[in-house]
C-alpha cells in the first residue's frame, strides 16, 4: 500500500516539476537527491541499534568486500545502459542506431556477467544464494518482479503518457500525471485488498518446505 501511495504522489510530482520548463524534468533528480539524503541522514543519527551484531569487527577492507563492490558496479552499468537503450529506442534513436544497440549490447552482457559473477563468484553477495535453496518459489517471483518492473516502467511511466500526448488528450505534464491517476488510484485500493488478503489467510507468503522441515 505504501508502494501504491508513493507511485501516485511521485507520479503528481514528477509531472508538477516537469511542467515547469523545458528541463523541468532534473528537478526530480533533485528531489531523489534529497531524499536520499535525508534518509542516509536519518539512519546515522537515529539507528544505533543496542543489540550486538553477530558479525566480528571488521576493518574497512572487509566491510568494503561484504558490500559486494564487483557486483554492485555490474548490476548498476548493467541497468543504466539498458534503461538508456530501451528510453531512447523508437524515440530519440531509430533501433538500428548505435545509441540503442551498442548501449543494448553492452547493458546485456553485463547483466549476464553479474548474473553469473554473483551465482559462481561468491556466496555472500548481494543476491544471497540461500533464497534459492528452498525451491524455484523466490526464482520465479523474482523473474515475475522484474516482468512486472519493465512493464510498469514502459506501458505506465513512458509510453502512455506519450499516446496521452500524440493524441492531443492533454497538452502539459501536469494534466497527463492528473490523468494517470485513473490508473494509480484503483491500483492502490488493490494494494489494499490484496495486503489485507495475504495477512489474513497467509496464503501468498507461504512456500514449499522441504520434506521434514519444521514449519515457523
Amino acid at each position: 500500500m505504501a508502494q501504491a501511495d508513493h507511485l501516485r504522489i511521485g507520479g503528481l510530482a514528477a509531472g508538477a516539476v516537469a511542467n515547469l520548463g523545458p528541463t523541468g524534468w532534473r528537478n526530480i533528480f533533485w528531489i531523489q537527491v534529497g531524499l536520499h539524503g535525508f534518509t542516509a541522514l536519518g539512519l546515522f543519527t537515529l539507528y544505533w541499534p543496542k543489540k550486538r551484531t553477530d558479525y566480528p569487527r571488521m576493518s574497512f577492507k572487509q566491510w568494503t568486500w561484504a558490500c559486494d563492490p564487483i557486483g554492485c558496479f555490474l548490476i548498476i552499468v548493467a541497468a543504466t545502459l539498458l534503461l538508456l537503450s530501451l528510453n531512447w529506442a523508437g524515440g530519440a534513436y531509430k533501433w538500428s542506431e548505435p545509441h540503442v544497440y551498442a548501449n543494448l549490447t553492452v547493458g546485456l552482457i553485463f547483466l549476464i556477467a553479474f548474473c553469473l559473477y554473483e551465482w559462481k563468484g561468491r556466496s555472500d553477495g548481494i543476491v544471497a544464494h540461500v533464497f534459492f535453496a528452498g525451491g524455484p518459489n523466490f526464482l520465479l517471483s523474482t523473474f515475475a518482479f522484474t516482468v512486472e518492473g519493465w512493464i510498469y516502467y514502459s506501458a505506465v511511466n513512458a509510453i502512455t503518457p506519450q499516446i496521452i500526448l500524440n493524441l492531443g488528450f492533454e497538452d502539459n505534464s501536469w494534466d497527463i500525471a492528473l490523468r494517470q491517476l485513473s490508473y494509480k488510484i484503483p491500483s492502490s485500493a488493490t494494494a489494499v485488498v490484496v495486503a489485507w488478503y495475504a495477512t489474513r489467510y497467509k496464503d501468498l507468503s507461504k512456500y514449499r518446505l522441504a520434506p521434514g522441515r519444521p514449519t515457523s
